[in-house]
């Protein structure tokens, strides 16, 4: 057996259907909430209606889709529409093997490409994509995105679209990014453990769904509380028995010490003998400063049971309370409507516009709010031209008003998921309404009967405003509980000044009497005590049921506490632990370790710490200190990069997948040695088979990629890939199987360079803008491509930008004559010319024919094939002159 099965040995049957639910399910239920409720309940001693059956746990069960989804090759993302200001139509293709290098200059759309990914793919801090913000809502695109990809062994290519209301593919979901975002997400705070052993995530849903059926029962608890609260049993003497056993009904007495409902029942027997003995002992007394006091503070008492109860009736049905019910109510009402509406704009094939800015949609709500207080619109009327903007109360014009309007639509595209917590909130009120338990008329009217009496009557009319006001609570409860249940709030008068004040000053004075004339009576106290017993044994008689009733809901709470308790996660999350620490610790943790001296962050003192939370797995790589200190205080921001990058890959190792991976610039804020380590890291994880997705501006990055997957052996195929923003300002600009300019050796420029000149037209005027703009382009890209040859063609590559060294052994390929000179000189001299210096008025020079640019290009073209000879002529010398020159024999 397994250690679920060994722990389930122990375990009462409510938690070994948890078990098998968890097990059986990836998501948790309502369903699953309702039953386990139930058998907790039942387990808990309090009744249940429905009937769910406890199963046994099955071991077996635990295959887990979320772990068994294909390996997934990403093949391209694109076309896109509607996604910030991309350029639509673009398809940023990727490499099926190996690495795809994706470059881009900053303000060129590539992070742009880096959040769709993020969206679509795994990320640990999710994104919303958005709409072009510079764009009025009105005319924006829909927003799409198109994604291709194949699972691993299959090659057939599959294509989806994304948009806004769908949630991330689940088949994307093995394809992880890490991006600053994300990676801060390591070193900022403990991080969970996403890819776990079925067990433990079997164990983390169980938390989960523990979580969940301990706070339905501590809701139910708090409202039972509430309704508690109620003033009960004041007007018994506590020196009886009837009274002591009242006295016990309150939440703070334990379940053990609560009366049964047979001793209740046996005090409240009441019969003609006990009535004609109650009637004896009064007349014994009944004319003594005792009778007339014990009647002063039964009557005060009497009262001030009724008033209290009334007091506490009123904090939920006061005119504000009714006002918050229609709100309430009001929006519950809109929020349907506008899921309606949002179901019949999906069904009929029209998909509302969505926008992705928490912060912006809780501006507008308040804005909309703030409309419906000033009078201007119902929450649920559109703004017209002229109307005040609830932003800035300027006056609407047409474009204003329609922006408006398209916000409205905007919002409801939540409308839904509001109407849902709308639902909630009403059923949550329509609760403690009906938790509310007023006293009954004829229970009211029976404790202020000797009230009406006394005194001749004198206080008949407080008791009518008292029992009027007890009866105006009762119907106000019962219209909201109607209101509730018709969806609709209607007319509800307002509420009667309240009696309180009245009776309390009146009960007050009641006693004050009392106390006087027992500070100079003696009359025996046996009688009265006596009188006292047989009083409240009748009114015990007379009020049994709303004593059982009070008996049966402190029952119930004691139930929904004791269920809170028992439904505790530490043993779930004991048992995570304990499963974690034998299959994932060991392995993750020294995953981590050999990925942080791979990039050489382990002259950091760093240690691995592992916990559970509610049966989620979490770990951190914590400073080795016995201070309290973040790492982020202490570590360099490229230290915390390269920890960060550490603890991904190794995490996406443990996992056990070969999905793709997508990095967004990894090695921000790194020095060159740890650039250089990065590269060389991510072509070794490329050369085992993993798709490696890189975006970057970092050029030394790119050349250090390039350079590390040459260098491996076999080397590692890449694919570069580039994103622009084209010369009308249009960013996302893709080039797929492309470098960027500066990568360029001097044959691909001398290419670039022919499709420019051939681009230029024929019969483009040599005095327009336009000839004299494409022809300074033309020399600049000429000059550079100069400088680059002098590097590349006249030095053999013997010294390199961005290289980590000088090649010595490329002399063999050096020597520079005095027409290699001369014809670098005059060939960057006529590229200075006319690629954008500022010349005297007296110089102006007249632009160059498309046929003295194209022999200017032939010019160096010429000129790298020639070297190029010679430096391959240069290469064959021999090897002798690397030797000492050998001495002469006798």
């Amino acid at each position: 057996m397994g250690k679920l099965t060994d722990w389930c040995a122990d375990q009462p049957p409510w938690m070994v259907d948890a078990l098998q639910r968890a097990a059986t399910s990836t998501e948790i239920a309502d369903g699953d909430i309702d039953a386990v409720a139930h058998n907790v309940a039942i387990a808990n001693g309090m009744a249940s209606d429905a009937h769910h059956s406890c199963s046994d746990f099955n071991e077996s069960c635990l295959a887990d889709p979320a772990n068994l989804e294909h390996d997934i090759v990403l093949r391209s993302i694109g076309p896109l529409s509607g996604v910030d200001r991309l350029l639509e139509g673009q398809e940023l293709k990727f490499a099926l093997e190996g690495v795809t290098i994706v470059f881009g200059d900053n303000a060129s759309g590539k992070s742009g490409y880096a959040r769709v990914a993020r969206q679509l793919c795994h990320a640990r801090v999710p994104v919303s994509l958005r709409g072009d913000v510079f764009v009025p809502s009105g005319n924006r695109h829909d927003l799409s995105v198109t994604y291709t990809y194949n699972e691993r062994g299959n090659d057939a290519a599959v294509s989806n679209v994304w948009r806004p209301t769908d949630p991330p593919p689940d088949v994307l979901r093995g394809v992880t990014v890490l991006d600053t975002a994300n990676a801060q997400v390591y070193v900022t705070d403990q991080t969970e453990i996403l890819f776990l052993p079925s067990e433990i995530r079997c164990l983390t849903r169980l938390g989960q769904l523990l979580v969940a059926v301990q706070t339905r029962f501590q809701t139910e608890a708090d409202q039972l509380s509430d309704a508690l609260s109620i003033s009960f049993g004041k007007h018994y003497s506590p020196q009886t028995v009837p009274g002591m056993l009242v006295a016990k009904l309150t939440p703070g007495v334990a379940m053990e010490d609560l009366p049964s409902e047979a001793s209740l029942r046996e005090a409240a027997i009441w019969t003609d003998d006990l009535a004609a003995e109650l009637a004896s002992t009064e007349a014994l007394i009944g004319q003594g400063p005792l009778a007339t006091a014990t009647t002063l503070r039964r009557v005060a008492d009497a009262v001030t049971s009724v008033v209290n109860h009334a007091a506490v009736l009123f904090r939920g049905l006061t005119d504000e309370a009714i006002e918050r019910d229609r709100v309430l109510l009001a929006q519950q009402h809109a929020m349907r409507q506008l899921a309606d509406d949002l179901a019949r704009s999906q069904m009929s094939g029209h998909p509302l516009k969505i926008t992705n800015s928490d912060s912006w949609r809780a501006m507008y709500e308040h804005a909309r709010a703030f409309a419906v207080e000033a009078g201007l619109h119902a929450r649920d009327e559109q703004f017209a031209i002229g109307d005040p903007c609830p932003l800035c109360q300027q006056a609407l014009d047409e474009k204003a008003a329609s922006r408006l309007a398209a916000f409205d639509e905007f919002v409801r595209g939540r409308a839904i998921e509001n109407a849902a917590v709308a639902d909630r909130q009403v059923v949550s009120r329509l609760a403690a309404l009906r938790i509310i338990n007023p006293r009954s008329s004829e229970d009211v009217a029976n404790t202020l009967a000797e009230f009406v009496t006394f005194e001749g009557g004198a206080h008949a009319p407080l008791a009518t405003d008292i029992q009027a006001g007890i009866s105006e609570l009762r119907d106000r409860r019962e219209l909201l509980i109607q209101a509730f249940e018709a969806g609709r709030m209607s007319e509800i008068p307002t509420l009667a000044p309240s009696v309180v004040g009245r009776a309390t000053t009146l009960t007050d004075g009641f006693r004050a009497r009392a106390d006087e004339l027992l500070a100079k009576d003696d009359v025996t106290a046996t009688l009265t005590a006596r009188m006292q017993t047989l009083r409240d044994q009748k009114t015990l008689h007379s009020q049994l049921d709303e004593v059982i009733a009070r008996r049966t809901t402190l029952v119930r709470r004691h139930g929904c506490v004791k269920s809170v308790s028992v439904l505790n996660t530490g043993p779930v999350s004991r048992l995570a632990t304990t499963i974690r620490k034998e299959l994932v610790t060991p392995e993750l943790s020294a995953r981590i370790s050999s990925e942080i001296a791979e990039l050489e962050v382990d002259h950091i003192p760093l240690k691995f710490r592992e916990a559970s939370r509610t049966g989620v797995s979490f770990f951190e790589m914590a400073l080795d200190t016995d201070q309290q200190a973040a790492k982020q205080q202490v570590l360099s921001e490229g230290e915390q990069r390269a920890l960060s990058l550490a603890c991904f890959l190794a995490e996406s190792h443990v996992a056990g997948r070969s999905s793709a991976v997508i990095l967004d610039d990894p090695v921000t804020s790194m020095d060159h040695l740890r650039i250089q380590r990065v590269a060389a890291r991510l072509a070794r994880e490329a050369a085992t088979g993993r798709q490696i997705i890189i975006f970057t501006h970092n050029l030394l990055f790119y050349q250090e990629i390039m350079r590390a997957c040459a260098s491996a052996n076999p080397p590692v195929p890449v694919l570069p890939c580039l994103i622009q923003k084209s010369s009308t300002n249009e960013f996302g600009l893709v080039t797929v199987d492309d470098q960027p300019w500066v990568a360029k050796r001097v044959k691909e420029r001398i290419r670039h360079l022919d499709e420019t000149l051939k681009a230029i037209p024929d019969d483009l005027p040599r005095d327009s803008d336009s000839y004299r703009s494409a022809a300074k382009n033309f020399y600049t890209d000429l000059r550079e491509t100069w400088e680059r040859a002098v590097e590349e063609v006249v030095f053999n590559d013997v010294v390199q930008r961005f290289g980590q060294g000088v090649s010595t052994m490329r002399l063999r390929g050096v020597a520079v004559s005095d027409d290699d000179y001369r014809i670098v000189f005059f060939g960057m001299k006529k590229a200075s010319e006319y690629s954008g210096h500022d010349r005297a008025a007296a110089r102006q020079l007249g632009m160059p024919s498309k046929d003295e640019m194209r022999s200017d290009l032939h010019e160096i073209t010429a000129f790298r094939a020639t070297r190029q000879k010679a430096i391959d002529e240069r290469a064959k010398i021999p090897a002798a002159l690397e030797e000492p020159p050998r001495a002469a024999m006798a």
